[in-house]
């Protein structure tokens, strides 16, 4: 096996892991076993997948800089990509089969939750970063391509606080398994915190 045959099946099974979520929630729907509730089900679980491979997308580069394992950057692509799908679904399934593609009831309900502005504010951001990603908008906006992409940061963020407000509009929780939103919290901040340069300085230094 040649190097480009092993780079396009590690592709293929990133791709796979990422595909995973969607068949076993597909076939959970169609088999009906994601309890009384299926929409409902569906929809957190599909928030869930979307903001867990957001987090996976921002690891990579920590990662480099804590092991200098190089190779796993080019995940961080196929992981945030995946990640906007999840999250595309996820409001799609609140807006079709939640509300029924009625968009009166379902902006009077946007208007009225604080915590689905922070999540359409994310997807926001996801969607402009997922039609940027491809190699022709980097040759065309340059510089700006990065800039524009740091802005996953703040989506990542966001996400947490839209996740963390869903659980009974607490950010931060700490009975039973409510407690997911300060852990998503404390790992964003390990992995912006590795990013800034004094502290990533000192990181390389110690490899």
């Amino acid at each position: 096996m040649n190097i480009f045959t092993l780079r396009r099946f590690d592709r293929w099974a990133v791709n796979l892991i990422c595909i995973t979520p969607a068949i076993v929630l597909g076939v959970l729907y169609v088999i009906g076993q994601l309890g009384p509730d299926p929409i409902m089900t569906l929809e957190r679980r599909t928030g869930d997948v979307a903001l867990i491979f957001l987090v996976i997308s921002l690891l990579f580069t920590p990662l480099r800089i804590v092991t200098g394992f190089n190779r796993g950057i080019k995940y961080r692509r196929i992981t945030g990509l995946w990640s906007f799908y999840y999250a595309a679904t996820h409001f799609l399934i609140f807006l079709g089969l939640d509300y029924g593609f009625d968009f009166p009831l379902a902006a009077q309900a946007i208007v009225q939750s604080q915590y689905i502005w922070f999540g359409l504010v994310a997807l926001f951001i996801l969607l402009t970063m997922a039609i940027t990603s491809t190699n022709g908008w980097k040759v065309r906006l340059r510089k700006n391509w990065r800039r524009i992409h740091r802005f996953v940061y703040l989506a990542s963020f966001l996400a947490i606080v839209h996740f963390g407000l869903t659980l009974k509009g607490n950010l931060l929780p700490i009975r039973g398994d409510e407690f997911w939103p300060l852990v998503g919290l404390i790992v964003w901040a390990v992995l912006m915190l590795i990013r800034v340069p004094p502290i990533r300085k000192l990181v390389s230094r110690l490899k």
